[in-house]
């Protein structure tokens, strides 16, 4: 009995192995027909599985097709190189079969995975040399290379489009200098590449039909060649459009439907040293919703009837621009990011919107970026959905503008005037306190319909000034705001804030806050109120470095309290006491260390966003004193304070947060609906924290999932602390 089951055993092994070969090179030569070039021994057969892989041989190699008439088949055929390995399978010109290569798996035919090559440049007059009875898949990092003048209309249409082939390589690298017909009419491309190298650098590709064409990956159109499309449907791209040579989109008919490239990309790029050009017929360029495009080459609108469309978001590089008789559009909801010395200006000749029609929607968002300052440009609407200063030079206003959602200050100071001013109804968007970077220099009209404390972070040239208000009145109340730097010849005059409100009686509430980046400036608080009368006046609320407010509340603040009321409060010098914080996180406990020196209780505050401190300890500090605790949160503030006569002293502001480590990626950023979470090495499993910008924690999650769903989360700035596979990134993005 015992025998009989090894039998079996043995048998099924043998039947088994007679299905699959597999390359091992044994007779030393690159030809498949030779025998010992498999294992087992014997050239495959229409019932063999094949594999070129590194089973039985490691490292890089070639595989060649029968010369001649010679004929290669099987059930189907896998190259799978080892990691970092490549491996080659070549059909020659010097084949004149057909077929030459033929596979009857109904599935999956052939598959090129990551490494592999597959390059077809059969010699054959006519016919498909290259036959499959099922589909050729080209895996993420595989190369199919169409070098051959042969037809490869059923090649493409049998190309699988599962998930994993967006970014597997179908090359086409024909020779001869005669024109060459690609069929892409109704086809679905992982990424689709364009080379002339084997036609001596100069190449002529065109492409026509009816159908939609989808690249699931990138559209690359290399040196020396000219791409033609006559496609009268639409061209939906996925990933990047790349031409180092010359595209033209020329649909070879008018009509009201199709005829567009549309950009589907959330992190796509627009790029090369090439042409890009448009026909009579052509209709749109369009972005679409959740779709970003970084632009950084010259786009042309040759007629008044075709379109740049921008519906999701678009960031002009420094190369980019958009120039022609069309009509530039930015729809609502939109984003427009500039990084152009001169914004958005159409009669500036360094401008990047330089077409005869430009519609820009009020309900867009606009985001100046760069490195160099900026003016904004008078083609800049006057009322927008939302402004956003990134740029460490600066940005002016060219004229007006109305914001109907909010302002988010990343880097950089917004330049005013008493001319062009800047009007806000929502709260400001801003980093935490310790990463301030930029401030509004000039009059700044703010509505103040609620009751909240909102921070105007206002300021001079090269002073940072921040002040809190919190309105006491429930109407609506406008108030125009400015910082008025000191006079540094006049040493009497004081820094002070000018507010001016425009509308009805109004209990103001302001403090100076003590922040890390307010030099030299302590903490206090004063209070000042407005009557409604015929004729309003400027009040200037003042406050001197190096000393402390004092304040005192009126009795009955609206029965008229007067200028002279707000004299009365006098500033007082604080007593000598000093210390200071320093510290570090590490695995999520902060290491603290107080150095300094008093005779009064010393009171630990803590904060999670820089603004709002609670009291958490007491001692007395001679010397140093160290402690740890856990944060549960990527930022962490904490700061000193000892109560004094003349009012409270604090230390530096220590913000401790985890090192940074960018072993997780995010995008697209800014975002709406979704953010797509990937590293270079996935965990199946991963914790997720997110955090707004005011310290509150919107997610505490464990994920396997690509992706968040952020479309319930409220406009703002947030910090993502992702943990998994061991390892602890930090993470930040804007939610529009």
């Amino acid at each position: 009995m015992r025998w009989w089951i090894w039998w079996v055993v043995y048998s099924f092994l043998c039947f088994s192995a007679s299905g699959q070969k597999r390359w091992d090179g044994g007779a030393g030569t690159n030809a498949w027909n030779d025998e010992q070039n498999w294992h087992p021994d014997g050239v495959p057969t229409l019932a063999d599985t094949i594999y070129l892989d590194d089973f039985q041989i490691a490292g890089h190699y070639v595989v060649r097709l029968p010369a001649g008439n010679g004929k290669a088949e099987g059930y189907s055929l896998r190259i799978r190189p080892a990691q970092n390995q490549t491996i080659t399978l070549e059909l020659p010109v010097s084949s004149t079969a057909v077929p030459a290569l033929q596979l009857i798996n109904p599935g999956e035919s052939l598959t090129i995975d990551k490494g592999g090559i597959f390059i077809h440049a059969s010699g054959a007059l006519s016919g498909n040399p290259i036959q499959l009875s099922g589909k050729l898949r080209i895996n993420n990092g595989g190369i199919y290379i169409h070098r051959t003048p042969r037809g490869n209309a059923d090649l493409t249409t049998r190309l699988s489009s599962v998930a994993g082939t967006e970014k597997g390589i179908f090359m086409y690298d024909v020779p001869g200098t005669a024109g060459y017909t690609v069929s892409l009419s109704g086809k679905t491309f992982g990424t689709l590449l364009f080379s002339a190298v084997s036609a001596g650098n100069l190449k002529s590709y065109q492409a026509g039909g009816s159908s939609p064409l989808l690249v699931n990956g990138d559209l690359i159109v290399q040196s020396g060649v000219r791409f033609s499309s006559s496609l009268t449907a639409d061209i939906r791209l996925k990933g990047d459009l790349v031409s180092d040579g010359q595209v033209i989109f020329s649909p070879a008919s008018t009509g009201t439907v199709g005829r567009s490239v549309l950009f589907e990309s959330p992190q796509g790029k627009w790029r090369g040293s090439g042409k890009i050009e448009t026909g009579q017929w052509f209709r749109q360029y369009r972005i679409e919703p959740q779709a970003r495009i970084d632009l950084d080459m010259p786009v042309i609108l040759s007629s008044p009837a075709h379109q740049f469309n921008v519906a999701g978001l678009l960031n002009l590089q420094t190369q980019a621009s958009v120039s022609g008789t069309g009509c530039f559009n930015v729809f609502d909801q939109a984003f427009l990011r500039i990084n152009q010395e001169n914004g958005l200006c159409s009669t500036c000749s360094t401008s990047a919107i330089q077409t005869d029609t430009i519609r820009l929607s009020q309900s867009a968002s606009y985001w100046f970026s760069g490195l160099q300052p900026q003016q904004a440009g008078a083609d800049l609407p006057d009322t927008i959905q939302r402004l956003v200063v990134d740029n460490p030079g600066g940005l002016t206003l060219s004229r007006s503008i109305h914001l109907k959602d909010s302002l988010v200050l990343l880097q950089g100071i917004l330049h005013l005037d008493t001319t062009f001013r800047l009007s806000v109804r929502a709260p400001f968007i801003s980093p935490p306190a310790s990463d301030k970077t930029g401030w509004i220099n000039g009059v700044l009209r703010m509505n103040m319909n609620d009751t909240a404390r909102r921070l105007f972070p206002l300021g001079s040239v090269s002073r940072y000034a921040p002040i809190l208000l919190k309105v006491h009145n429930s109407s609506e109340s406008f108030a125009s705001l400015r910082f008025v730097e000191t006079s540094t010849e006049n040493a009497d005059q004081w820094p002070y804030w000018q507010i001016q409100p425009t509308d009805t009686l109004v209990k103001w509430s302001a403090g100076l806050i003590p922040y890390e980046y307010v030099q030299n400036s302590s903490t206090g608080i004063f209070n000042f109120w407005y009557k409604k009368t015929a004729d309003w006046q400027v009040i200037n609320a003042q406050a001197k470095e190096w000393q402390n407010w004092q304040f005192f509340e009126p009795e009955q603040p609206f029965a008229g309290v007067s200028q002279q009321t707000l004299r009365q409060v006098q500033p007082v010098l604080l007593d000598a006491v000093t210390f200071n914080l320093k510290g570090h996180v590490t695995r999520g406990e902060a290491n603290i260390i107080a150095e300094g020196n008093s005779n009064e209780p010393v009171y630990i505050l803590k904060s999670y966003d820089g603004r709002n401190f609670e009291l958490r300890d007491s001692f007395y500090l001679k010397g140093f004193i160290r402690w740890k605790e856990k944060i549960n949160q990527p930022l962490v503030y904490y700061q000193l304070m000892v109560r004094m006569p003349a009012g409270n002293k604090f230390s530096n502001l220590l913000r401790l947060s985890e090192p940074i480590r960018e072993n997780w990626k995010l995008y697209p950023n800014p975002a709406t609906h979704k953010i797509f979470i990937f590293s270079a090495a996935p965990c199946s499993i991963r914790k997720i924290v997110i955090v707004h910008y005011s310290g509150k924690i919107v997610r505490n999650i464990i994920s396997s999932s690509e992706y968040l769903d952020i479309s319930d989360l409220s406009t703002g700035l947030y910090t993502v602390r992702i943990t998994g596979c061991g390892k602890t990134s930090l993470l930040h993005f804007t939610k529009f």
